[in-house]
């Protein structure tokens, strides 16, 4: 029975979507779990980013961390609705999440192209506060439309390995924190 689920899972993950693979990846029997999980997401952008996901993922609470005070803001109003636990903020990430004071799951979805592009120093700090803030096994997950050399670098100076998965979009980085 276990090696049918397994077959059907990974069957189920390596067909449709990138989003349907990743579903099924996050979803899946041994997948990735955010039950009971604090997250927080950088760069929600302006409908709730992952909150209502993460949520049905059984996350304790979500954050969501924008430089962009009109995505803040219609996030808030749409989370009334969709997502009245999630709390989005008008800030600069890497200094929420430097002042965290309990660990988190970290994610991103197309944040650190552009910030790759506009200053590398400053990604290199914040991958930086994204380890410190991990617990060993933990994971992060980001996304982007096209993953840099230097992205993949600094995770793996600050601690992580790059979880390999044949069936995710070469857009995602899974790292769990060694």
């Amino acid at each position: 029975m276990a090696k049918s689920v397994a077959r059907t899972m990974k069957t189920n993950m390596q067909e449709g979507t990138p989003e349907e693979r990743v579903n099924a990846l996050l979803r899946g029997e041994g997948g990735l779990c955010f039950s009971g999980k604090r997250v927080l997401e950088i760069g929600p952008g302006y409908d709730c980013g992952l909150s209502g996901f993460v949520f049905e993922l059984g996350a304790s609470s979500y954050i969501g961390i924008d430089i962009n005070k009109d995505a803040v803001e219609l996030s808030r109003k749409a989370s009334r609705e969709k997502v009245p636990e999630a709390e989005f903020v008008f800030d600069d990430s890497l200094f929420i999440i430097r002042a965290l004071t309990e660990p988190h799951i970290i994610i991103s979805s197309g944040v650190f192209d552009a910030v790759i592009l506009i200053d590398r120093t400053y990604t290199e700090e914040l991958v930086r506060a994204i380890s410190d803030k991990t617990p060993k096994g933990e994971f992060t997950i980001h996304s982007g439309s096209d993953f840099h050399k230097d992205f993949h670098e600094f995770f793996t100076r600050f601690g992580f390995k790059k979880a390999e998965y044949e069936y995710l979009p070469a857009d995602f980085g899974i790292y769990r924190k060694l």
